[in-house]
């Protein structure tokens, strides 16, 4: 089996010859993520311990021979200030799409 497409912005490192989507004019990306969430109220000092905790993880070569095998995108950490509203964003982009092709109603 070959890739034809890498929906992204960017071709991804593991697939240099395969085009990405934003590359042909495509303005969808279908990214994948891991996070971390927590119940709501939690102290800010303790979500910063938790994100820099995690974000050291990834720097491990461990996780980063894992995320490797795994095809996980190199640069994808973003912390507790830029994944809520990058989360609220994919889920317009998605409804959008969903509706545009029938999808949902």
């Amino acid at each position: 089996m070959r890739p034809l497409i890498i929906f992204a912005h960017q071709r991804h490192p593991a697939f240099p010859d395969i085009p990405s989507s934003t590359e042909l004019g495509f303005n969808i990306t279908l990214p994948q993520f891991r996070s971390i969430v927590a119940k709501a109220g939690i102290p800010p000092d303790r979500i910063k311990v938790l994100a820099e905790a995690f974000k050291k993880a990834l720097e491990t070569q461990e996780y980063k021979k894992f995320a490797e095998e795994w095809y996980f995108a190199p640069d994808s950490y973003m912390g507790p200030d830029k994944f809520p509203p990058w989360v609220a964003s994919e889920m317009e982009t998605m409804r959008n799409f969903m509706k545009t092709f029938g999808m949902a109603k």
